[in-house]
C-alpha cells in the first residue's frame, strides 16, 4: 500500500511537473508527425496566402482532375500554354482575292492554294449551213471575269464546198475557211481571249448547190476575275 501510494504521488507530482515546465511555442514540425494535423485542428479561415510559400502547391499536391475550368482566369490559357499537337491554334493570316485555304497548320499559318477558274460550257448544237451565216450555237459568259474562248465546229457537206466559220465574244472575232469535200465532215478550231459577253458560233457556205450542216460546242475558262 505504501508503495503504490508513493508511485502514484510521484507520477501525478511529475506530470505536473512537466507540463509546468514546458516553455510556450515549444511543439515545433520536428515534435509532430507526418500527416498528424487533421483539417479539424486547423483554425477555419487561418491559412491564407500569407502562409503559403511561393510555388508551394505544386503538380504533386493537386488531384487529378480536381482544377475545374472556373478555376482558371478566363483567356489565361493561350497558344504558349496549350498543346497544340491537341487544339487548333486561330488562323494567323488569310489568303488573297482568287486564292483559297488549302491547309493549316498547328500554330494557325496557313497554306493558301489558287482557286478552281470558272468553266461555262454549251454543249454540241446543229445547223443548217448556207450562203447566209447562220448562228449554230452561243452561251453567255458571266460579267467581272475574261476568258478563254474554245469552239471546233464540225462541218459536213453534201458537195465539194468552202465553209467559213467565226467565232465572236462581244466586239471580237476570229474567222477561218476551209473547204470540205463532197460528203465529207471538216473541223475548224477556233480559240479567242475576250472579256465576258455572249460568245457565238456562226458559219456560212459558199458551194452553189451544195449543202453544209454545222455541228460545234463551246467552252470558255475564266483567265482573270
Amino acid at each position: 500500500m505504501v508503495v503504490s501510494v508513493v508511485a502514484l504521488f510521484m507520477s501525478v507530482g511529475g506530470v505536473g511537473y512537466a507540463a509546468a515546465s514546458l516553455p510556450a511555442n515549444s511543439v515545433g514540425t520536428a515534435q509532430l508527425k507526418d500527416d498528424s494535423v487533421t483539417y479539424k485542428k486547423i483554425v477555419p479561415d487561418s491559412v491564407g496566402r500569407v502562409r503559403l510559400a511561393d510555388k508551394g502547391v505544386t503538380s504533386s499536391k493537386i488531384r487529378d482532375e480536381n482544377v475545374t475550368y472556373k478555376k482558371i482566369q478566363p483567356r489565361a490559357v493561350g497558344k504558349v500554354r496549350a498543346n497544340l499537337d491537341q487544339l487548333q491554334a486561330r488562323l494567323a493570316s488569310t489568303c488573297a482575292a482568287g486564292t483559297a485555304i488549302g491547309a493549316v497548320d498547328s500554330a494557325g499559318k496557313v497554306t493558301c492554294n489558287p482557286t478552281a477558274p470558272t468553266q461555262v460550257a454549251a454543249s454540241d448544237k446543229t445547223a443548217a449551213v448556207g450562203a447566209t451565216p447562220a448562228n449554230v450555237n452561243s452561251v453567255s459568259l458571266p460579267a467581272g471575269s475574261s476568258y478563254l474562248v474554245f469552239a471546233n465546229p464540225d462541218v459536213t457537206s453534201t458537195g465539194a464546198t468552202g465553209v467559213t466559220c467565226s467565232l465572236t465574244v462581244g466586239s471580237a472575232t476570229q474567222t477561218r475557211t476551209v473547204t470540205v469535200g463532197a460528203g465529207a465532215t471538216q473541223s475548224i478550231a477556233l480559240q479567242l481571249a475576250a472579256p465576258a459577253g455572249t460568245a457565238s458560233v456562226s458559219c456560212s457556205a459558199t458551194g452553189g448547190t451544195a449543202t453544209a450542216t454545222a455541228t460545234t460546242a463551246i467552252n470558255a475558262i475564266q483567265t482573270a476575275g
